[in-house]
């Protein structure tokens, strides 16, 4: 199956004056078309990690979700798309941490941060609060969704993840 890009789809359907468009550009067209979209959740969760003022990959996920023309990879904790276009990518990260700590989360394409994108809470002890972000970035086949976290706390500070969910959806 080959995936088409809009411009793509654009010119094979322009060109097609002769009626050459075969079976598997059709179904390349529906694929390309029809659906894009990837899932990774946590829920009740345990775990903890240590973050620092040094971001770092957030290792929670623990379920694949839902996915179409992606690669959902928990044990990466990452989601690859695997046709280039336009993207939403959502988080939601609910957890608490220690003392009055900042926490920041950031997607990240490929280890570099979406500039201008991230989302902060701060909570004291066991007060649980939601960090998330939204965010709209042009991705190409094979780039690698991931999120990462740190802390204020130059010396690291723990904190302990509840509920997440990651969500990369085409959108264009």
């Amino acid at each position: 199956m080959t995936a088409y890009s809009k411009s793509a789809l654009t010119t094979l359907l322009a060109d097609n004056t002769s009626g050459d468009i075969s079976a598997s550009d059709v179904r390349g067209i529906v694929d390309s078309t029809l659906g894009c979209y990837g899932a990774l959740y946590v829920a009740n969760s345990v775990a903890t990690q240590s973050l620092t003022t040094t971001p770092a990959k957030i290792t929670m996920w623990a379920t694949d979700g839902l996915s179409d023309n992606t690669t959902v990879a928990n044990a990466n904790d990452s989601i690859t798309v695997l046709i280039t276009g336009v993207y939403q990518i959502h988080a939601s990260i609910t957890g608490h941490g220690s003392n009055t700590d900042v926490y920041t989360f950031t997607p990240n394409i490929n280890g570099t941060a979406v500039t201008g994108v991230q989302a902060r809470v701060t909570n004291s002890g066991s007060n649980i609060a939601t960090a998330s972000f939204c965010c709209l970035v042009s991705l190409t086949a094979n780039d690698v969704i991931t999120v990462y976290g740190s802390s204020d706390q130059l010396g690291g500070s723990t904190y302990n993840y509840k509920d997440g969910q990651l969500c990369v959806v085409r959108v264009g």
